[in-house]
């Protein structure tokens, strides 16, 4: 099987949003943790992994233009 083939891969949901004000990460593996009960966002063992899902979501920000909206760039704005 190829080295890069989706069953060798570690797969990571990042997800990022907002309450009362409040920026939220989260941070899964799903291989381990398909129901993502276990949050790795403050997890120091994961903390270098959390950079590559969050590089992803910036360019995918970006290529979407994100911040051509007015929520995009409220909830972006601490992001820059």
């Amino acid at each position: 099987m190829p080295e890069n083939s989706r069953s060798d891969a570690l797969v990571y949901l990042l997800i990022e949003y907002h309450v009362n004000g409040k920026r939220r990460t989260q941070l899964f593996d799903l291989r381990n943790d398909p129901r993502e009960l276990n949050d790795l966002v403050d997890d120091h063992a994961w903390a270098e992994r959390k950079g590559q899902p969050r590089a992803d979501l910036m360019r995918l920000r970006d290529e979407w233009g994100d911040l051509q909206s007015d929520w995009g760039k409220k909830f972006w704005s601490d992001q820059e």
